[in-house]
């Protein structure tokens, strides 16, 4: 059975109808989250907000004019809170929520950059199916070693490749909005260590 109320979480319980049962109510919270773009701080609206809590409690919501949603009567814990976006990198981030309080916080969104190239071997042949990847974004090179990367963060990046024991990286200076589009990289005949501590969020 369910529990529904305005105010109080929604919680499930399973109860018998043989007998009396007894069942308490969790004072719920609420989240308030603001999205802004990191680097003009407007605000961002109508974006797809979604927040993740204790036991995989999910709910989703669309920030308003000001950038705001308000996530009200959550189960109290820690919520993980994303963003879908097309137009900027993907963020997650977990807050605490306490029972009759308002945890209020602001989102800061960074728009990212856009990588094509192509990819090769130690002979100089195009590279086909190999690991592609900037921080957490990845992907895989085609038929003809052509890769593309969306939503990459920016900053100065280390962009990697790798096809089985060869291996390749690429220092990048990258800005907000940024288009890179020619890129090409080697992979080295014996392959090198790839340093993830290297590698960005």
């Amino acid at each position: 059975m369910r529990f529904r109320s305005d105010n109080l979480p929604e919680m499930e319980a399973a109860l018998s109808s043989k007998q009396s049962s007894e069942f308490t109510m969790i004072q719920g919270g609420s989240l308030s989250v603001t999205l802004e773009d990191k680097h003009g701080r407007r605000a961002l609206s109508g974006l797809r907000v979604f927040a993740t809590g204790p036991q995989q409690r999910t709910t989703t919501l669309l920030s308003d004019t000001f950038g705001k949603v308000l996530f009200g009567s959550l189960f109290p814990g820690a919520w993980t809170v994303s963003v879908d976006s097309s137009d900027f990198t993907p963020i997650e981030k977990s807050y605490e929520v306490s029972p009759a309080q308002v945890s209020q916080h602001t989102l800061e969104l960074e728009r990212g950059a856009s990588l094509s190239g192509v990819l090769y071997d130690a002979n100089g042949d195009r590279a086909a199916n190999a690991k592609v990847w900037l921080g957490k974004i990845e992907t895989k090179s085609d038929t003809n070693g052509v890769f593309h990367l969306a939503r990459v963060p920016t900053g100065e990046k280390r962009l990697r490749a790798k096809l089985g024991s060869r291996e390749a990286s690429l220092p990048l200076e990258l800005f907000a909005g940024d288009e890179l589009v020619t890129l090409e990289m080697s992979l080295s005949e014996e392959g090198s260590t790839v340093d993830t501590a290297e590698d960005e969020q």
